[in-house]
């Protein structure tokens, strides 16, 4: 799913815009009717790009995916 379908979507695209990406992947799932087993594939997919976005940027993926959730978390004075 994500090489034959997602790729043709991500390909020679800019690829820090991830909500223009994660709507053209729904668009396209919702749009074939594919299978809720398929559509699992566009979190993985919105992951890897905010992989790529926190390297790019030198942020670490769970502070551009949401913040950190857990006992722990930074205190800013």
């Amino acid at each position: 799913m994500i090489h034959d379908v997602f790729a043709n979507l991500l390909v020679r695209r800019f690829i820090l815009d991830i909500e223009n990406h994660w709507s053209n992947l729904l668009a396209t799932v919702n749009f074939f009717s594919f299978a809720r087993a398929k559509m699992r594939a566009i979190p993985t997919v919105q992951v890897a790009l905010c992989d790529l976005l926190g390297r790019y940027t030198g942020q670490p993926i769970y502070l551009l995916l949401g913040g950190h959730s857990g006992d722990h978390f930074l205190v800013f004075e």
